[in-house]
């Protein structure tokens, strides 16, 4: 394990959780190289929530193919027969086993899925068999979203969003103003595939941000201002599928097509901002599990687009600054221009750029273990409490240290406690304002007093997970690995409340050896 002599403040400090970089796990940053024939040009546009697999494309000789980056080895994945040759491959399942994307056949382009590195075309939905696009997977790999035309996608008169699952194609239809049918989906559903994003057309030149949720479609607002046509696009759904991002016109960034990154949380919408000194111009590409951390490009204040990661107390920063600055990785001749994806975890982040020498390559940036990563939303209690966690020190398998999880804002002078699963989020309702944020199986912490005044919001909870783990063999889970997550909730009484208890947000932790 790497030894960095040098303080550095975690990534993810949204919620004042510190990481000790001597005892995190390395950080790494690299390029991902190119297929080889044709000039040197490669862009990471997908990663698999293990971050173990990166898919992309890369230039070969006569076109692009798209190809799977794992263990170093950058793989070319083929293409359709006939035509040009020009493949990409946009978007993997949770371990990067099947990929989905597109490929070129004698005609136009064809949605299509990879299993390994087996080339399969997708169904087209009927009197939709042009242009096709398969963009997104769920973590499964067994629900896929795209869209198909009825022409070319310079020439089509309709066109329309799809969901494939198990197999079976469903459209994901809009009717503008005028009959025309036009709704596209774009990359990066929620990991369960319930929710997928995209952008409708609502007449003439003017398209907004769209989200189904199964079929049900729901179109979000666009921020405000601006002149000309109005333009919003939904690009990724976080893994929960509670927050959507992407790009908007408003009146800081006016022009068609050249909107602003943006955020939708709840139904309303929020700018990102911008770089320091630049304007507000972008697009938000990728989000993790609970929608804390957003990535993409941004035009800084020397008009150029390079890679941002946002996240609420920051706001917008360039992402390599943040890598060299708070990692203590070395970038040097690089310029990142776009950050494409971000694991659920938020411990891994791909894009692309230019290298040292010059060329276009991808890229992928390992943040390492200890990541901190808040998700879903806390309760608000019959006192309008809402307990949010933080934590500091650094996560151990093993039990090494120390690693405190603090419940704040909780009702005083309750019982509570802390429960933590291994299979993942999930949002289920409890009770009138609270969400289930851990899938089951679940354990439970011991039970503790929440401390403080009764009637008001100054109780706490807190533990050393640490400590817990050392002491409870016998625990779900037990041994733990290093890069094992643990999703982490707290659960306190609230009496008058409709079930009598009441939930804070939840954590994700990368566990370190």
């Amino acid at each position: 394990m790497s030894q960095h002599r040098h303080p550095r403040r975690a990534l993810f400090s949204a919620l004042g959780i510190v990481l000790s970089a001597s005892a995190a796990s390395a950080q790494t940053f690299q390029g991902l190289g190119d297929l080889p024939g044709g000039s040197f040009e490669s862009q990471a546009l997908g990663v698999s929530a293990d971050g173990s697999t990166v898919v992309g494309r890369s230039n070969v000789s006569g076109g692009f193919e798209a190809f799977r980056w794992r263990n170093g080895v950058l793989t070319g994945l083929g293409d359709l027969s006939g035509g040009p040759f020009e493949s990409s491959a946009i978007g993997c399942n949770s371990d990067g086993s099947i990929i989905v994307g597109t490929a070129r056949d004698g005609t136009t382009q064809r949605g299509v899925r990879w299993n390994g590195t087996t080339l399969v075309q997708l169904p087209a939905l009927p009197g939709l068999g042009g242009y096709s696009e398969c963009r997104g997977i769920s973590a499964d790999g067994l629900t896929l979203c795209g869209y198909n035309t009825n022409g070319l996608i310079t020439g089509y008169s309709g066109i329309s969003g799809h969901r494939i699952v198990n197999g079976v194609s469903t459209a994901l239809t809009y009717t503008e103003v005028g009959g025309q049918l036009d709704a596209a989906c774009t990359p990066q559903p929620s990991e369960d595939g319930s929710v997928i994003g995209g952008r409708v057309r609502l007449g003439g030149l003017n398209y907004q941000a769209c989200r189904w949720n199964g079929t049900t479609l729901a179109l979000l607002p666009p921020l405000s201002g601006g002149t000309g046509p109005a333009y919003s696009q939904c690009l990724a759904v976080s893994g929960d599928g509670s927050v959507q991002v992407g790009v908007s016109t408003s009146s800081a960034s006016p022009n068609y097509l050249q909107g602003e990154a943006c955020r939708w949380a709840g139904g309303a919408v929020h700018s990102l901002g911008a770089l320091p000194g630049a304007v507000h111009r972008g697009a938000a590409r990728s989000t993790n599990r609970g929608g804390s951390i957003v990535v993409g490009t941004a035009q800084n204040s020397a008009s150029a687009l390079v890679a941002f990661i946002w996240d609420a107390q920051h706001g917008m920063r360039d992402l390599k600054q943040v890598l060299e600055a708070e990692y203590g990785l070395s970038l040097a001749g690089w310029t990142l221009r776009d950050a494409t994806a971000i694991t659920p975890n938020g411990d891994v982040i791909v894009g692309w750029g230019v290298n040292p020498s010059g060329f276009t390559e991808g890229w992928i940036a390992r943040l390492g273990c200890g990541v901190v990563t808040p998700y879903c939303t806390a309760g608000t209690t019959t006192n309008g409490c809402v307990a949010t966690l933080s934590a500091s020190g650094v996560p151990s398998a093993a039990g090494a240290g120390a690693f405190q999880i603090t419940a704040a804002n909780v009702e005083g002078q309750k019982q509570g406690l802390f429960f933590y699963g291994l299979s993942g989020p999930t949002i289920a309702a409890w009770g009138t304002s609270s969400f289930l944020c851990v899938k089951s199986p679940t354990q439970r912490l011991p039970s503790q007093g929440s401390g403080g005044a009764a009637g008001a919001c100054n109780g706490q909870l807190s533990v050393n997970w640490n400590a817990y783990v050392a002491a409870t063999p016998s625990t779900l889970g037990a041994p733990f690995a290093a890069g094992d997550v643990v999703y982490l909730q707290a659960w306190f009484r609230d009496p008058p409340s409709a079930k009598t208890t009441a939930l804070s947000n939840a954590l994700s932790v990368v566990l370190c050896p």
